[in-house]
């Protein structure tokens, strides 16, 4: 189930392996110069790299629901044969 989740998930998925939720890296602000950067590029590449970080956190926030109702399904559907497996006899 851990595979299905991380596959379908991405990184959220990875909640079942590491038992806490993944938190992408910060950015690094040092690592982009702001003071020799006449044509405002790095400032541009800083800008995306918040925002592909952001979009990353939003994007776990949507799936969470989801990826919690996939597991909930799936082990119901796990319990369910189970239970209807000893109800006929079988182990």
């Amino acid at each position: 189930m851990s595979l299905v989740c991380m596959e379908k998930y991405k990184n959220l998925g990875r909640l079942i392996v590491d038992e806490a939720y993944y938190k992408p890296l910060e950015v690094d602000d040092s690592l982009y110069d702001m003071k020799n950067d006449p044509y405002e590029i790095n400032k541009g590449r800083l800008r995306e790299a918040h925002k592909r970080r952001g979009k990353e956190l939003d994007d776990m926030r949507v799936d969470c629901t989801s990826m919690f109702a996939f597991i909930i399904s799936s082990i119901a559907r796990k319990v369910l044969m189970k239970f209807r497996d000893r109800r006929n006899g079988r182990s």
